[in-house]
């Protein structure tokens, strides 16, 4: 990932949308058609001789039937950040402090 535009003004580091930017960008790249939303994984187990995964899967909109797939490698997205979360700590004068103005 190239240096933001502005990283002179910002002391390199990151904006939100730097980071959004290059994460859609990134799975646009490396991960199209390879990502299922809406999925519930029912089971994973290692194959035999510990070559690989075994996925038993639901698809969640349609509550259709169970399906097995085989895969080499897994990242498993659990959607803990789906669920709003309030911090109870007010933030804001230690971000405006070190420069986060927040979105624009």
């Amino acid at each position: 990932m190239r240096a933001p535009d502005d990283s002179i003004k910002t002391g390199g580091r990151l904006s939100g949308d730097d980071v959004r930017q290059y994460l859609e960008d990134f799975a646009e790249r490396f991960l199209k058609g390879k990502i299922r939303f809406e999925t519930e994984v029912l089971n994973i187990r290692r194959r035999d001789h510990g070559r690989g995964w075994k996925v038993l899967v639901r698809d969640r909109r349609t509550g259709g039937a169970e399906k097995v797939s085989y895969f080499s490698r897994i990242v498993l997205c659990t959607g803990v950040s789906f669920v709003l979360r309030h911090c109870r700590v007010d933030l804001r004068p230690h971000l405006l402090s070190h420069g986060f103005l927040g979105l624009q």
